[in-house]
C-alpha cells in the first residue's frame, strides 16, 4: 500500500488528490472480526454478482490444503498429503465457470473435512451470493461425495456433477 500512495494513474482514476498511507489501511482493515466479516462480505460479493449477465451459471465446489509453517492463526494439524503432520488450513471454494470468478471462499483450520459445516458454506454461497442467478449445474470433486451434499442438492432441485472414487475388486 506504501507503494500505491504514489501512484498517479490511480489517483486520478478514484479522482483523489491523495491515496491514504498503509497504516490508515491496518486501522481500518483491524475492526474486521469474523462476525463483521460474516455480515458484511456475503452482501459486498452477492451485489458483485449481480454485475454479472451470463445467464445460467455452473457452479464449481473445491477444496485444498495450503501447509503453514510457524504457529498462523487457525491452523491445525490434519489431512495434509504432501506434508504430513504440518499445520494447515483447509479452505472451502465456490467458483463461477463462466466468469472464472470466486463466489464465496472460507478459511477454514486444517483438521477438517470437506464436508465440514457444509450446510452453512451452501446456504451462504447459494442463498446469499447467488441469491439473484440461476444456477444451471454444480461440479464437485470426491470429496464431497455424501449423502449430506447429495441430500442438500437434491432438495432444492439442483442439477449436479460429483466425482466418485472407482474402486475394482
Amino acid at each position: 500500500t506504501d507503494w500505491l500512495r504514489y501512484d498517479t494513474t490511480l489517483q486520478s482514476i478514484f479522482e483523489l488528490d491523495k491515496l491514504p498511507s498503509s497504516s490508515t489501511y491496518n486501522r481500518f482493515f483491524y475492526k474486521f472480526d469474523i462476525e463483521k466479516n460474516s455480515q458484511i462480505f456475503p452482501q459486498l460479493q452477492q451485489w458483485f454478482m449481480d454485475q454479472f449477465k451470463v445467464g445460467k451459471l455452473t457452479i464449481d465446489l473445491d477444496s485444498t490444503v495450503i501447509t503453514r509453517y510457524g504457529n498462523q492463526e487457525g491452523s491445525a494439524i490434519g489431512y495434509n498429503p504432501k506434508k504430513k503432520g504440518r499445520k494447515s488450513h483447509h479452505p472451502l471454494m465456490a467458483f463461477v465457470d463462466q466468469t472464472k470468478m470466486v463466489a464465496n471462499a472460507w478459511l477454514r483450520a486444517g483438521n477438517t473435512s470437506d464436508t465440514n459445516n457444509y450446510k452453512a458454506f451452501l446456504e451462504e454461497t447459494f442463498d446469499v451470493v447467488l441469491k439473484n442467478k440461476s444456477v444451471g449445474l454444480v461440479r464437485a470433486d470426491s470429496g464431497f461425495y455424501s449423502d449430506k451434499f447429495l441430500s442438500w442438492f437434491e432438495k432444492r432441485d439442483l442439477n449436479y456433477v460429483i466425482a466418485v472414487k472407482f474402486y475394482y475388486y
